[in-house]
């Protein structure tokens, strides 16, 4: 690891700053700290990050992303969760990226489908759907990338120019192109679900799974591939089915770059995943300043147990959310006594435990952290029953 990034991580070690936000996007910010994403100031591109993105044909932003949030807590196998804006140069656009780092777990894609469909139906877009695809980890990356090489490479000649020369630095790039030309070409071209290895064709089903389960409509898109350079498993785009835009320029755009962490010189692959919204703003003016005092904290803590408690818990987060009542979960944490001693140590009254007979019944078990009582309430009546007990605590 460079000196620029060592310092970097020690930095993002220490005590974490807490931003409020005024601004366009501050419903869109308001949502995704409900879903825990803490914003942070917008990130500064350094010199290092470009030569990183030229080297490795990555996006700077990817680069910034680790360099500023990968802490001592990634390391030793936490997750972060981030957001952060960026104002798109020679416009008035802004971009908002939520970033999770750390989470391996198909569960990580489950709460970005979440948060980005609660954000966009803020915004008035309520007939959302998805364009997904996988390209697997690593060795089903290498495995797609040598069967797209040894087909393009005797049709080089019937591509367009310009993804012609593009081909030479990413074999995926005419998986991308637009141009008539290439697209007949690509036609019969190698798919990378037919690589995936056993994991990866798993984490996909569970992946498509959350996005069923979360009511958004999605087809599996054989070109969203990413890069061969820093890319894996799941790449996805959100757009409102009746929208006017463009096809080609979604609401929201992510991907998993896992890859990256250890070509940047750190000593292991960290998972990382981002998705990235495209506001078209006529004033972007915004002001991101730092808090004397954190934030409120959360009333409850939501334990889930199994991949149906985990989906179900996103959708009562999102009714608790507009019940307006504060809640934090930890998706990628499966022990039911590890995520009990996180929520003791947050300090939160409530405890919300979903597990499979909570999923089969439609119920939750709601247990009183300082007294130990607890209640089988029906999903159905839980924001208000929360809500009457939050306020009497």
């Amino acid at each position: 690891m460079s000196h620029t990034y060592q310092q970097q991580r020690d930095t993002a070690s220490s005590k974490p700053l807490w931003y409020g936000y005024t601004g366009n996007l501050k419903k869109a910010i308001d949502v995704a700290d409900f879903y825990g994403f803490r914003l942070t100031s917008p990130l500064t591109i350094e010199k290092e990050d470009r030569a990183h993105e030229k080297r490795h044909h990555c996006p700077a932003q990817h680069v910034a992303a680790l360099r500023s949030f990968i802490t001592d807590e990634v390391h030793r196998g936490g997750t972060v969760r981030r957001a952060h804006t960026r104002k798109v140069p020679y416009k008035k656009d802004i971009e908002l990226r939520l970033e999770i780092i750390g989470d391996r777990e198909s569960s990580a894609e489950g709460l970005l489908f979440q948060t980005a469909q609660s954000i966009l139906a803020e915004y008035g877009h309520k007939n959302i759907t998805a364009s997904i695809n996988s390209i697997g980890a690593r060795e089903s990356v290498a495995l797609f990338t040598q069967a797209l090489a040894n087909y393009f490479r005797p049709r080089l000649g019937d591509l367009e120019t310009p993804c012609r020369e593009a081909f030479k630095e990413n074999t995926f790039a005419p998986m991308r192109c637009s141009h008539p030309k290439c697209i007949d070409v690509r036609a019969d071209a190698p798919q990378s679900l037919n690589y995936l290895s056993e994991p990866s064709r798993r984490h996909f089903k569970e992946v498509l799974e959350y996005l069923e389960s979360l009511g958004i409509a999605y087809t599996v898109d054989p070109t969203h591939v990413g890069s061969e350079h820093y890319s894996s498993r799941t790449i996805f785009s959100f757009s409102d089915a009746f929208n006017d835009s463009p096809i080609d320029t979604p609401l929201v755009f992510g991907e998993r770059y896992d890859h990256l962490a250890k070509k940047l010189g750190m000593r292991k692959s960290i998972p990382a995943l981002q998705a990235t919204f495209f506001f078209n703003t006529e004033s972007p003016h915004e002001k991101i300043t730092l808090l004397k005092r954190a934030p409120r904290e959360a009333s409850v803590y939501l334990i889930q147990v199994g991949l149906q408690a985990k989906i179900r818990t996103l959708i009562v987060g999102e009714d608790l959310r507009r019940a307006h009542i504060r809640v934090t979960t930890t998706l990628h944490k499966n022990s039911v006594c590890e995520q009990m001693d996180e929520a003791r140590e947050l300090g939160v009254p409530f405890v919300v435990i979903i597990g499979q007979r909570e999923v089969c019944e439609g119920t939750a078990l709601v247990r009183h952290i300082m007294t130990n009582q607890q209640e089988t309430v029906p999903l159905a009546q839980l924001s208000l029953y929360l809500k009457d007990r939050v306020r009497r605590a």
